[in-house]
């Protein structure tokens, strides 16, 4: 995906300041003329994406209304179940180092003049980039506050998603066209980098572009969450004080959903109405009597 990474920098790069528009919060959001670059995004993400993407319910009256609405559940960061969101790690020597060795005259100048670690110069700018990267840090936790996100994942038949999100199978499993979903969202769907380390800052460049910083920062998580195949839709930015855990905002049609295996009967039964209604594919999942997975047949 670093394909995919390079052209949605470039998307933001591409847009002037001269081009900001304010929402109703006073929060700037940026309006982009480069259709082309929309166009690569969005056939980067149809080419290399998957078909369908899902997302697990307990299954409590909003998840219903959710269904019979058309509505997603958007979570601020702090929220999210992962102590570790957004948590980078900055290499400030070596940040430091990638500053001076940027100009070569630079770097010939520290050679004549034996500029070392202990230099009074370089001690300075290690301090300077510390007290920058901090800044950043302190950024990067005002963002668990005020972005509010959605999770998808690749997979409806996840034996640990189906205990952990869908309420020990009692709740179900929405799954929706990855095409529609880009089609509504464009670059606001990304998916997750999983990896044993932070993400890591060794460079000025990375360290000084702060796209380069917040979105990889987060759509980073450890690869023990590897198995969750996870997507990240980023939806409302705002202020949010006083401070709310999430809101609702309209979302695209389900295609199917799939009801767990202890499904409650009450749920069960407003699914099948509010399936039949709007001519949504209901399936029931099963346990399979030869191994550990879950068989999906169809109820409607």
């Amino acid at each position: 995906m670093v394909v995919l990474t390079d052209l949605f920098l470039a998307l933001r790069r591409s847009i002037p300041t001269s081009k900001l528009e304010f929402d109703e919060h006073g929060m700037p959001y940026p309006v982009s003329e480069n259709k082309d670059l929309y166009t690569k995004i969005t056939n980067h993400l149809l080419q290399c994406g998957p078909t369908m993407l899902y997302r697990y319910r307990p299954g409590n009256n909003p998840d219903i209304d959710s269904i019979r609405k058309d509505t997603i559940w958007l979570s601020t960061l702090k929220e999210y179940n992962d102590p570790f969101e957004i948590r980078t790690s900055i290499d400030f020597e070596g940040v430091v180092d990638s500053f001076f060795r940027r100009d070569p005259k630079r770097v010939e100048l520290m050679c004549l003049k034996r500029f070392d670690k202990n230099h009074l110069l370089y001690k300075k700018c290690i301090n300077d980039i510390k007290a920058w990267g901090k800044n950043l840090q302190d950024e990067l936790s005002m963002k668990q506050l005020r972005l509010f996100t959605a999770y998808f994942c690749e997979n409806n038949g996840s034996l640990l998603m189906w205990a952990h999100y869908a309420n020990a199978h009692k709740g179900f499993c929405i799954g929706y066209i990855f095409k529609d979903i880009v089609g509504k969202f464009s670059s606001n769907i990304l998916p997750v980098i999983y990896s044993q380390d932070y993400f890591a800052v060794r460079s000025y460049e990375t360290f000084a572009d702060y796209d380069v910083f917040f979105m990889n920062a987060w759509r980073s998580k450890s690869e023990e969450w590897s198995y969750e195949k996870e997507w990240r839709l980023a939806g409302e930015y705002r202020i949010n004080e006083p401070y709310q855990k999430g809101l609702v905002t309209s979302m695209i049609k389900p295609s199917c959903i799939y009801m767990g295996v202890n499904i409650d009967a009450a749920v069960k039964h407003q699914l099948i109405e509010i399936c039949k209604e709007r001519e949504i594919k209901l399936y029931q999942m099963h346990l399979s009597e030869r191994n550990y997975r879950l068989l999906a047949y169809c109820v409607l």
